[in-house]
């Protein structure tokens, strides 16, 4: 009875049995599985095909004189029609680039017709600022107002001094 272990506290024993037999049961358990339990399958091969399909033969040439069809999917935009007008106590701006507004597509397909007024000032460099719609058309509105802003003027100036102009632009949204 010299073994330290033997002279230990009688609960430091009962732990040490307890670890002991664990790993005896865990050694019988593992022994088990690896007898008892059937091999795992081996994996299938599978075989993807990776190839593409041969290309399509081209498309035969139509009757010769004739000019080939547009595809069904290309959309021509359709635009408002504008009139404007400037107010101003000076020479007059010379407007230098009209955007024109789109026909917004839902709108044109559904046939919705409007007419927009936009008004907006003209800054003393010839720049479009601060347009808003003095009468609306639901959804023609914005467009209206879009393509206005992107205008752009020669200054008009009374004499030598360039001045700012009010601007008002009548657009027509209608169907051809």
């Amino acid at each position: 009875m010299n073994s330290p272990i033997l002279r230990a506290d009688p609960r430091t024993r009962a732990a040490l049995s307890g670890v002991a037999a664990g790993l005896v049961a865990l050694a019988m358990v593992s022994a088990f599985l690896r007898i008892a339990s059937p091999p795992l399958p081996q994996p299938v091969p599978v075989r993807v095909d990776t190839t593409l399909p041969p290309p399509r033969p081209p498309e035969p040439p139509g009757p010769v004189g004739r000019a080939p069809e547009a595809p069904a999917s290309t959309w021509r935009p359709e635009y408002g029609q504008t009139s404007y007008t400037v107010t101003t106590n000076a020479v007059a701006p010379v407007l230098i680039k009209a955007v024109r507004p789109v026909y917004p597509p839902i709108a044109a397909v559904n046939d919705v017709k409007g007419v927009v007024v936009v008004q907006a000032t003209i800054t003393e460099a010839g720049r479009v600022a601060d347009a808003r719609a003095v009468q609306r058309a639901g959804l023609l509105t914005q467009p209206a107002i879009d393509a206005v802003r992107q205008w752009e003027f020669a200054p008009g100036d009374a004499s030598g001094t360039v001045v700012k102009s009010l601007l008002t632009v009548k657009v027509k949204f209608s169907r051809p």
